[in-house]
């Protein structure tokens, strides 16, 4: 069984974004779900995506107190064929295979075929 976490993701051009996500880096499934006010509603569905997010906060230092959130989505994929399709689609992929996507989502490519040799 392969375990599939959909999510949703407000966009301000719906048609641009589907397009992006659907075409430039494959997911599965890219649904227009509602439009709320001057967004829209996307559904994302992918086994090939995975959610990460890290959020610390210390509260019991008040001389230093300290707060960091950090929310990136992974993008298990072949990294040459999908950093050409971002690069032919205007978008830098910085170091560690990150970039941020039309949307202003921070992404990180994984190598699929180093993931399928680890496990």
């Amino acid at each position: 069984m392969l375990e599939i976490t959909a999510f949703g993701m407000l966009a301000e051009n719906a048609g641009a974004s589907i397009d992006f996500y659907h075409g430039v880096l494959a997911l599965e499934r890219v649904l227009r779900v509602r439009d709320y006010n001057n967004m829209t509603l996307l559904r994302i569905e992918s086994p090939r995506v995975e959610i990460e997010q890290t959020c610390i906060e210390i509260i019991d230092r008040p001389n230093r107190p300290y707060s960091s959130n950090r929310q990136r989505l992974r993008l298990i994929c072949d990294l040459t064929d999908t950093t050409e399709a971002l690069t032919r689609a205007g978008v830098e992929v910085g170091e560690n295979h990150e970039f941020t996507d039309i949307n202003g989502v921070s992404w990180q490519l994984s190598d699929r075929l180093k993931r399928q040799l680890d496990n």
